[in-house]
Order: structure tokens, then sequence, then C-alpha cells
């Protein structure tokens, strides 16, 4: 799977792949970011997601969901649970939810 493709073509923002555990596998942002940045910033997500929702994501893969989408007036958050992985996308509030879909199945399918 094309982390970088899948970010640019739902025009996302940030994507990150989590396992069960809560860790961050990898990352992506559409910011030019340094790699010493990137690390930081991964470093404090994981710790974020540890601290705040280890249980979620446990929840998350034992349940019948597949997709969840938070929405605020400006940002969405969609986390997509793909074989024993979530892809969790950051994007501005006027994301396509179909084009994410159809990128996703595009580089699953590959």
């Amino acid at each position: 799977m094309n982390l970088e493709e899948l970010l640019s073509n739902t025009k996302s923002k940030v994507i990150y792949l989590i396992n069960e555990a809560g860790e961050i596998l990898d990352y992506h942002s559409k910011n030019d970011d340094s790699v010493a940045t990137s690390k930081e910033k991964v470093v404090a997500f994981s710790a974020t997601i540890l601290n705040m929702t280890s249980h979620f994501f446990k929840e998350f893969f034992e349940s019948n969901l597949s997709r969840v989408t938070m929405k605020s007036d400006k940002e969405n958050i969609v986390l997509v649970k793909q074989e024993g992985f979530i892809l969790c996308f950051f994007s501005d509030r006027n994301i396509n939810l179909g084009v994410l879909g159809v990128s996703l199945n595009k580089q699953i399918n590959k």
C-alpha cells in the first residue's frame, strides 16, 4: 500500500498507519516537514494515542465497524480498519469520503 499516493489522492493533510496495539507504523504529511520534525510528531502522536485511547483501538478492531468518521467545522478525521491495521486520515472539512474509499480500494487491489 502506497501511503504517499493515498495521501495525495484523498487530498488529506496527514495519514498514519496504526497497528492493533495503537503503535504508529508509518506516517506521511502533505507538508514538507523535515525528517526530524516528522519523527517528533510521530512520537508525540504515539504518546497521545497510547495515553488517551488504548482501549479504543482494541474495541474498534473487535467490532463490526469498518470506518469511523469524526467531523468538525474545519477538519475531519477518518479511521479505516484494513487487514489488521488502521489508516488514520486528517483532512480539511471538505474531504470527499467517496474519493477516499475509491483511492483506498485501488491501493488495496494493486
